[in-house]
């Protein structure tokens, strides 16, 4: 049977366990954060005064149409970056909704990909509204700014940083005190260098070796490559890409 670790954030990750659970995998969540909501007033007519609304990852959709209770407000169309964005906005029933859908087509599943997809090629005059969480990258809505759209960014959660439970932390110590493989499961770079921090200073050992990296984009895959990982598969995001990965393995 597979075995794998999950770092997303909470609350995401749970779903994630579920599922991979259900389908007879072994997984332990490791999150190092907690996405928090920090939801700004007005957020409906906000989005209701937009031609677009583009969301940066599927935490920050939830976060939205949680907020908007599943009512999409007037007929702005909606950007999304990727396959696990796509696949959460597909799981729930919108009352309204957005005029068109735009994702990119193929990786990188990011923002810059998006924004070199109609009608982010051309948007002189198009109002914009960003849905992301605290922080993250810039250069992106520069650009999209430099070819003249009306961008205004608006943070909807907060990471927090939390530290692994103790139950988790002795599972993964037997699970590491084992020669057995473990799938390590990256969204983000930083929670490399916190697996490899825990591993070294809680564990006395480093895995990379043995282990394999399933990674989301390739800035991950470099990182996850720099941090010694022999092994590093790229795979889509979204449960079904991932579970799928595991189950091929």
């Amino acid at each position: 049977m597979a075995r794998v670790v999950l770092t997303q954030p909470l609350p995401r990750i749970a779903g994630i366990g579920r599922a991979l659970r259900a389908r007879g995998l072994s997984v332990l969540e490791l999150p190092f954060a907690r996405l928090v909501p920090e939801l700004p007033p007005e957020l409906a007519s906000q989005v209701e005064s937009a031609d677009w609304v583009i969301v940066v990852s599927p935490a920050a959709l939830t976060f939205l149409l949680d907020a908007l209770q599943d009512r999409w407000p007037g007929r702005a169309g909606l950007a999304v970056v990727g396959p696990g964005s796509l696949a959460s906005l597909q799981s729930r029933h919108l009352s309204g909704a957005p005029s068109s859908i735009v994702s990119p087509g193929t990786p990188p599943w990011d923002a810059a990909s998006l924004i070199n997809t109609p009608p982010f090629l051309a948007p002189d005059g198009l109002r914009c509204l960003v849905i992301r969480g605290d922080g993250g990258g810039e250069l992106w809505i520069d650009s999209l700014r430099d070819r003249g759209a009306l961008v205004k960014v608006l943070p909807i959660y907060r990471r927090r940083a939390v530290e692994p439970a103790t139950e988790i932390i002795e599972a993964l110590r037997s699970w590491t005190a084992d020669v057995e493989p473990i799938d390590w499961v990256f969204t983000q770079t930083a929670t490399i260098a916190g697996c490899r921090k825990l591993l070294g200073e809680r564990f006395g050992t480093q895995r990379s070796e043995r282990d394999r990296a399933l990674v989301v984009h390739a800035r991950i895959a470099d990182e996850a490559r720099a941090a010694g990982f022999h092994h590093v598969a790229m795979i889509e995001p979204g449960v079904e890409a991932l579970a799928s990965a595991l189950e091929s393995c």
